[in-house]
């Protein structure tokens, strides 16, 4: 999702962009996740890496990612491999709850230039990914 340079991060598409991830995280607590919605975790995942290593400042993003979001997606992966099934345990739940508070504080305060510089980082990285298949 491209967006104008000239329009601020808070004005713009936050509650759409929000909704889609709320209902993303909702699925696994309903037990109805798809791949697709674990794949828009993983974006919103490598968004905040890529963001983070754009300056010292937002380095705390590449740390949160990190410490948090990583560890539970990849628990959810290996179920996924194991099982079949799509879940969280309720400690993962309430680290995916805490992605989103953390994704929205983030980009909230961010400029769009920042949001479409890690889109494209973020697009670019998934098009080597498929090239590499």
């Amino acid at each position: 999702m491209k967006r104008s340079k000239a329009i601020p991060m808070l004005v713009i598409d936050t509650t759409e962009m929000e909704l889609h991830e709320h209902l993303a995280i909702k699925s696994f607590t309903s037990g109805h996740a798809t791949e697709a919605q674990y794949d828009k975790l993983m974006r919103m995942m490598n968004m905040l890496l890529v963001a983070g290593q754009t300056c010292k400042a937002r380095r705390y993003a590449i740390i949160f990612a990190e410490a948090v979001i990583k560890p539970t997606l990849i628990s959810i992966k290996s179920r996924f491999i194991k099982t079949g099934k799509l879940g969280t345990t309720s400690h993962e739940l309430q680290s995916l709850k805490s992605m989103l508070k953390f994704n929205r504080e983030f980009w909230i305060v961010q400029n769009t230039e920042l949001w479409n510089f890690c889109n494209d980082q973020v697009d670019a990285f998934y098009l080597e990914l498929e090239g590499n298949k």
